[in-house]
């Protein structure tokens, strides 16, 4: 899935981004370990939420895919999200902790992965990359 020619603090920041997914993915699938899971569907807000959810993982994925393809736009697109995000974290985080520990921890870990990855994904080496072959080292 991920290009051969990507500099490595722009791979790593897509894998981070993944794992991030992956804890979110999680908590929805394990009961008890998230706000939402799989075994509240009969919370008034599951089909909703479910929806919601789902199209913000779907997005998110389809936008690592654009990423790796050294679509540029992508990746203004994934740090404008973080950056909305972040400004909406003090509101998203306490309900996480209210519905237990790990909820929290796993999305305060999240949160954690993807300020780590939206970094990397704008380093100059990844700035480099994502300009073209011409910008990169070597090519003159």
């Amino acid at each position: 899935m991920v290009s051969g020619d990507i500099p490595a603090a722009a791979r790593v920041g897509v894998r981070l981004y993944l794992v991030s997914l992956a804890a979110g993915l999680l908590k929805f699938l394990v009961p008890g370990w998230g706000s939402l899971s799989i075994a509240d569907t009969d919370a008034p807000d599951f089909a909703s939420d479910l929806f919601v959810g789902l199209l913000v993982f779907a997005v998110m994925l389809w936008l690592l895919l654009m990423i790796q393809r050294r679509k540029n736009w992508a990746r203004i697109a994934l740090g404008i999200s973080f950056g909305l995000g972040v400004l909406m974290s003090p509101w998203a985080l306490r309900p996480q902790y209210s519905a237990g520990l790990i909820s929290g921890l796993l999305t305060s870990i999240g949160c954690a992965l993807q300020a780590i990855a939206t970094i990397l994904l704008f380093l100059p080496s990844s700035n480099r990359w994502f300009r073209g072959p011409s910008a990169m080292p070597g090519n003159s």
